[in-house]
């Protein structure tokens, strides 16, 4: 049995967690070094992407349903033919969550997915580290417009801003400016990106490519 060894990037993706640093190291093999730090921001892009899900934090849906994560912001979000609803990202043990919004919608149609961002009729939705921005085709929202359930949370409503407190501490803003609505958290997480092997990776048996044939086979030494 063959084993292609890619130990750094595993080790960074799944035991750093919220906080990880990028830094290149400098390859004298002629493969580009900067291959790691590309591949994790690529990860980093991607996990905010949408996607359909049947299954979220252990409860499974009749449906499919068009989901995003935003972990710097600690929330996720499911967009649905009558509603935006907003969780938290942890989930609790008997598989409730602590808070959620609902932003209702009408005379939408059922969202789609194109171009890694979410379009209803007169809604088009983008995910990022900046937050969920909703953008409005024709419309000038304001908060007062915008028709919101919630549970578990308390409400400020100022000119162009919409305010959510969770035990009396603030959680998440709603900024109203220029047509479009930016939904972000108070006190956002800090995502660093850190490759923990300083040395030349391009002196070390998990760098040299492999001298098979094999698909896949680029880096790192086959035992």
């Amino acid at each position: 049995m063959r084993h292609y060894y890619f130990v750094s990037l595993l080790w960074v993706l799944f035991s750093t967690h919220e906080s990880i640093k990028i830094k290149n190291s400098t390859s004298k093999s002629g493969i580009d070094s900067d291959w790691l730090a590309k591949a994790i921001l690529y990860i980093k892009k991607d996990e905010y992407r949408p996607r359909y899900l049947d299954m979220c934090n252990g409860i499974t849906f009749k449906e499919k349903r068009l989901h995003v994560w935003n972990r710097e912001n600690d929330f996720h979000a499911f967009f649905d033919n009558d509603k935006i609803e907003i969780l938290p990202r942890k989930i609790s043990e008997n598989k409730t969550y602590p808070w959620n919004i609902k932003i209702i919608l009408s005379n939408e149609n059922k969202p789609e997915l194109k171009d890694d961002k979410i379009k209803y009729k007169n809604l088009e939705i983008e995910n990022s580290e900046e937050g969920l921005i909703i953008y409005s085709k024709g419309i000038n929202f304001s908060p007062s417009d915008l028709k919101i359930e919630y549970e578990n949370l308390t409400k400020e409503v100022k000119e162009k801003e919409i305010i959510f407190n969770f035990d009396n501490e603030k959680l998440l803003k709603f900024n109203f400016e220029n047509g479009l609505i930016k939904i972000s958290a108070f006190n956002k997480k800090e995502i660093r990106y850190e490759v923990l092997n300083e040395k030349d990776l391009s002196q070390t048996p998990n760098w040299t490519a492999d001298p098979t044939d094999q698909d896949g086979a680029l880096f790192g030494y086959s035992v």
